[in-house]
């Protein structure tokens, strides 16, 4: 597994609506081309704790977007 795979691995373990994988991990990829992976993860973490995105799962975006 390459580094780009764990990393988003990670980030899938802790984005809370699994849908697309695919597609997510394409706009992942696309993504560390212009920001940090920590960034990534950070941002996750900090709007699961201001949005409280453990709402419905209908109210959560796609990770791809």
């Amino acid at each position: 597994m390459t580094q780009d795979e764990q990393s988003f691995e990670a980030f899938w373990s802790v984005y809370p609506r699994k849908i697309a994988k695919g597609d997510a991990s394409k706009a992942f990829k696309a993504a560390l081309k212009a920001v940090p992976f920590q960034a990534i993860i950070d941002a996750v973490l900090a709007q699961k704790e201001a949005k409280n995105l453990n709402r419905p799962k209908d109210y959560i975006p796609y990770p791809a977007t």
